[in-house]
């Protein structure tokens, strides 16, 4: 159980060439903060995204939180001799029952588009994307290019070359379109969950540990492409039909992978930046995603992530559950943000 004001951490850090700036668009205010630092040892590899995790403990809780109602116990239970990763103190324990450092790879592209990772893509959602190629050359071969991309885009090689490099990890973004047909919600999609279960038998062979990360949404937890918003005026903070389907498609990721040791842990939503204002509704889904997860798989890690690029976690007064980390980016440059419109 982890004491108030303690803040465990998994951070992504990443590098850019050095001619590119870091941009900030307009939709998240564009403060140009940099991004929270304090107890962070990140990994550094050209051309890479990364993720590092380390626990940070022990450092003042943060300021200025909004009045909430504390955590249910239900959502700081314990688990003794728990069998998969898990936090415990300041550390990440491993299978093993030795303290673990995890060194990964995100696989961001394949089963979530962000038209950026593209070459001259853009910012450009995966729907925005296919209704493009379906203007162009049709139902059949947009949906053709869109199973290539998933049956190709990451293979068992490239899990094989990610372990021989000597890392360890890696996070799987996914769009929650690809375990749910948005036309038929809380219908779940055999494809979807076909592709998960094979990039686990890759990791499993590997031994490479997985962190699950909803990257979009139902509905889209911003107005950025990343989160795939199908409706920039009607979000997840605006539907509660889409936190609903957010909520059960984590107690359906769970429940199937509760056993599987080779999940790390389950990073509930991608940079969730709810209206200004109402940082309170992060909060409460949160709790409610926990609740739903805790309900059927006591024991895999959550990772929590905060507003304004996960650099913001005031909304939460607390921990949610007894064995997490928070989610917070980093820019291991150390660089003055600067404000790039256009």
């Amino acid at each position: 159980m982890l004491a108030r004001g303690a803040q465990p951490s998994i951070a992504r850090a990443w590098t850019l060439p050095p001619d590119q700036e870091h941009r900030v668009w307009p939709e998240h205010g564009g403060t140009g903060r940099r991004r929270p630092e304090s107890g962070l040892r990140a990994l550094a590899w050209p051309g890479l995204l990364l993720i590092a995790a380390t626990l940070a403990c022990g450092r003042p809780a943060p300021t200025g939180l909004p009045a909430a109602a504390q955590p249910q116990a239900a959502f700081a239970d314990y688990v003794p001799g728990n069998p998969m990763v898990h936090q415990e103190g300041s550390q990440l324990i491993g299978l093993d029952g030795e303290p673990l450092r995890l060194r990964g790879v995100n696989l961001g592209g394949w089963l979530l588009w962000e038209g950026w990772q593209y070459g001259r893509g853009g910012m450009v959602s995966e729907t925005e994307m296919m209704r493009r190629l379906t203007e162009l050359a049709g139902d059949r071969a947009a949906s053709d290019f869109q199973q290539g991309i998933r049956a190709n885009f990451i293979t068992e090689a490239d899990i094989q070359a990610i372990a021989r490099l000597g890392f360890n990890s890696v996070r799987l973004p996914f769009n929650a379109k690809l375990l749910e047909d948005p036309e038929t919600p809380f219908a779940y999609l055999d494809t979807g969950w076909a592709i998960l279960d094979q990039a686990l038998q890759w990791c499993e062979a590997h031994g490479i540990y997985v962190i699950l990360d909803l990257h979009a949404a139902p509905g889209g937890q911003s107005r950025l492409t990343p989160s795939d918003p199908a409706d920039k005026d009607n979000l997840l903070w605006a539907s509660a039909d889409a936190q609903r389907r957010t909520v059960a498609l984590w107690k359906a990721v769970a429940g199937r992978y509760r056993d599987r040791a080779i999940v790390a842990g389950y990073d509930l939503i991608n940079e969730p930046l709810p209206p200004r204002g109402e940082a309170d509704q992060l909060y409460e889904l949160t709790n409610r995603i926990v609740a739903a997860i805790r309900d059927v798989d006591p024991y895999h890690l959550i990772v929590v992530e905060g507003g304004r690029f996960s650099s913001d976690f005031s909304m939460f007064p607390g921990p949610v559950s007894g064995n997490q980390m928070y989610g917070f980016g980093y820019d291991p440059r150390k660089l003055d943000m600067r404000v790039v419109w256009g």
